[in-house]
């Protein structure tokens, strides 16, 4: 197997709509408080190639994803459907706004970031090296304080985290990419501040022990998932 990793700054410098509560209407991001993020790995195998992008965003609507995907196919020569665009869905990154404006900043972010993705898409299958993956399983949920059901404290809740590693062949980690349920809600409608919310903990976290690793954070199915009324 050969790999290839690249990251690039989505944040952006300039106000846009901060998405995932419907009050303040206002709220738009006026500051940092972390970096946003698109980490992004390539594969290539006997068998095919691929191209995974995770970001630090609340979501694309489908539309846009759909273009997103089909620009980054056309730049690689991938197919459509080799390349994979998640979000680690963070309530603190750009919108639509909801409210009626001449000119959505929005828009002019997002053709800066496809821009970026093409760029860092390129970077990393031009600069693939030989490597090894492999795949972890842990368990953190209300048990360690960190979330659970937000709707039933005692419901369902799904507190596994997955974790895809890939080193090169002299054993050094390059990448780190998890998977985990869990709302980024942290930092609540009162904060006007850009931000991974706990996907930076996380992301600093590992950057202590793993400083030259890109991680890439996935959103699970988190739908009843909330670290609300479990975190310390």
């Amino acid at each position: 197997m050969k790999a290839g990793i690249a990251i690039r700054d989505l944040t952006p410098e300039f106000p846009v709509h901060l998405g995932g509560y419907p009050e303040p209407e206002d709220r738009a991001g006026l500051e940092a408080h972390d970096r946003l993020w698109t980490s992004l790995y390539y594969f290539e195998t006997e068998s095919g190639k691929l191209l995974l992008l995770t970001n630090d965003l609340i979501y694309l609507n489908n539309a846009d994803a759909k273009e997103t995907r089909r620009r980054l196919a056309e730049a690689t020569g991938l197919p459509y459907e080799r390349v994979i665009f998640t979000a680690t869905h963070t309530h603190s990154a750009p919108q639509y706004s909801l409210l009626p404006v001449e000119h959505d900043p929005y828009l002019d972010w997002l053709e800066t970031a496809r821009a970026k993705w093409v760029d860092a898409a390129k970077e990393a299958m031009a600069n693939t090296f030989d490597a090894k993956v492999g795949f972890g399983l842990a368990l953190c949920g209300a048990e360690k304080g960190i979330g659970g059901n937000r709707h039933d404290k005692s419901g369902p809740a799904d507190p596994r985290v997955t974790v895809m590693v890939i080193r090169d062949l002299a054993d050094k980690i390059r990448g780190i990419f998890m998977n985990y349920s869990l709302h980024p809600t942290v930092l609540h409608a009162n904060s006007y501040y850009y931000s991974a919310d706990f996907v930076w903990g996380i992301r600093e976290t590992l950057r202590e022990t793993y400083p030259d690793a890109v991680f890439g954070f996935n959103q699970g199915t988190s739908g009843d998932q909330s670290t609300r009324f479990f975190r310390h």
